[in-house]
């Protein structure tokens, strides 16, 4: 299998942590700093563009990021803007398959509502597989955050400390979980 190297993006997060295996982390927020919201308010990043929707997206996924199309409402109703994505790249590619970080940044209108989501291509873009690694919804009081290493093992840990997931990513591109058992 063949490795790709390390978006730049994760190059600070990662300088930051001992775990220099992560090919892609968003660590629990601590009084003085928050990867996630760096990730997600600081960075260039831009939403995937419009000829390459097909290729990143599902058809619910898009339809989600259409504008809303009338123009009927009052003046002072407060719509929400319409979702965006965010391709953050490819942090992993083998025979078999390649492996995105994409971002979906919601409409809600009560605050921020971030998801981090780790998604397998096939090598000709069909979608095979995808994961949520990491959110940040304020509506629901959700904060979850997580990795995946070199070995392609996906670990979640819910702010709440309760939800925790592991699941390992296998040769043909299926997120499957993990036996935690096996895991040093």
């Amino acid at each position: 299998m063949k490795k790709i190297g390390l978006l730049i993006l994760t190059l600070p997060l990662l300088s930051c942590n001992s775990d220099s295996d992560k090919l892609f982390l968003i660590n629990e927020n601590s009084k003085h700093h928050s990867d996630f919201l760096f990730m997600t308010e600081s960075t260039n990043v831009l939403p995937i563009s419009a000829d390459s929707v097909k290729l990143f997206l599902n058809w619910n996924e898009i339809d989600e990021t259409k504008y809303l199309e009338s123009n009927i409402y009052p003046s002072d109703t407060i719509l929400p803007k319409p979702v965006v994505y965010k391709d953050f790249g490819e942090i992993y590619k083998s025979d078999n398959f390649k492996l995105h970080v994409i971002l979906r940044e919601g409409n809600n209108t009560i605050g921020r509502d971030y998801t981090f989501i780790l998604r397998t291509f096939s090598l000709d873009w069909k979608i095979i597989e995808s994961y949520e690694l990491a959110s940040w919804i304020d509506s629901e009081n959700r904060h979850c955050y997580g990795s995946v290493d070199r070995k392609l093992i996906v670990q979640r840990t819910c702010e709440d400390g309760k939800t925790k997931d592991i699941r390992q990513i296998g040769n043909n591109g299926r997120i499957l979980v993990h036996d935690k058992n096996i895991i040093h």
